[in-house]
């Protein structure tokens, strides 16, 4: 039986996997500001019957990039 001593192969092994999940958690936690600060620069949602906070635009098109990225 051969054993290879010191190869390295895929993701896993080159630290490419941490990288990945950095960069998506730090895209969700923007996404997660983003949405707070639209939320709460428009407080009078929060006083409707069911309420529900209108992002627009800009909060849209961020998630659909996050999600195709």
């Amino acid at each position: 039986m051969r054993h290879m001593v010191g190869v390295k192969v895929g993701l896993w092994s080159t630290g490419g996997l941490t990288q990945v999940s950095v960069v998506m958690g730090g895209f969700y936690c923007g996404l997660a500001i983003q949405t707070f600060v639209v939320c709460e620069q428009h407080p009078s949602w929060k006083d409707l019957a069911l309420p529900q906070c209108p992002l627009g635009k800009e909060v849209a098109i961020a998630q659909l990039i996050s999600e195709l990225v």
